[in-house]
């Protein structure tokens, strides 16, 4: 059974996420992993997607990501790691308009 979790990036990578999934091997950080956060999280990563990369909330891209909870391991609260490729049908965009999702409800 799938769980929906979240991937904040940036709208530039959009169309080769869609084309060929998230890959662990194009990850920025120190390790070759995929992050995802559960919704509670999502203010929370894109202010540090924003920061992390230096670019306006419109340049900001949330999606949707459904995934075996066997895929993923904890990292933090909220937070969790893939090292595997997630492929484009496992991923949907969640909208446009990031700034809604700044708001803490």
């Amino acid at each position: 059974m799938a769980t929906t979790y979240r991937h904040v990036t940036l709208r530039q990578y959009l169309p080769s996420i869609l084309a060929h999934g998230l890959d662990p091997a194009r990850a920025t950080g120190k390790q070759p992993l995929v992050w995802l956060h559960t919704p509670s999280r999502t203010p929370w990563a894109i202010t540090h997607t924003m920061r992390r990369h230096r670019v306006d909330v419109a340049e900001i891209v949330i999606l949707d990501v459904q995934v075996p909870q066997s895929w993923v391991r904890r990292a933090w609260r909220g937070l969790w790691t893939c090292n595997r490729v997630i492929p484009p049908e496992r991923l949907r965009i969640l909208g446009e308009d990031v700034a809604p999702h700044l708001q803490l409800s």
